[in-house]
């Protein structure tokens, strides 16, 4: 079956570079505003797709934004005790964490034990 000449017409027209390019500029504003929860994060906002490669054909594109996580971690010590938001921010290792709440949690029930005994 041959390709009808008005759907080559179509093809051949590169889509709305005006309006995706408005549009697009009004979503990454919206990405990227300091009040969002990851604004303190390392990311980055780019188009993929037809449109970031400028091969968007006239009324058969849709715009492909793209918003790219570059950290791993996001850590919220908002519920942290001040002793334990000490520990996160002296960034010790996971072993040397474990052995801080193990001498603490120790101490804590020895004191326990010491108390019913006097």
């Amino acid at each position: 079956m041959a390709i009808p000449e008005s759907q080559l017409d179509t093809w051949s027209h590169q889509g709305s570079i005006t309006q995706s390019s408005t549009t697009y500029a009004t979503v990454k504003r919206a990405l990227e505003a300091a009040d969002t929860k990851y604004a303190n994060q390392s990311f980055e906002v780019f188009l993929q797709g037809s449109y970031g490669n400028d091969t968007n054909i006239y009324a058969e594109s849709d715009v492909d934004v793209v918003i790219r996580l570059d950290t791993i971690y996001h850590y919220d010590t908002s519920a942290l005790t001040p002793q334990d938001l000490a520990v996160f921010q002296a960034g010790l290792p996971l072993p040397a964490i474990r052995m801080q709440i193990t001498r603490a949690t120790c101490y804590q029930r020895c004191n326990k034990v010491l108390a019913r005994l006097t």
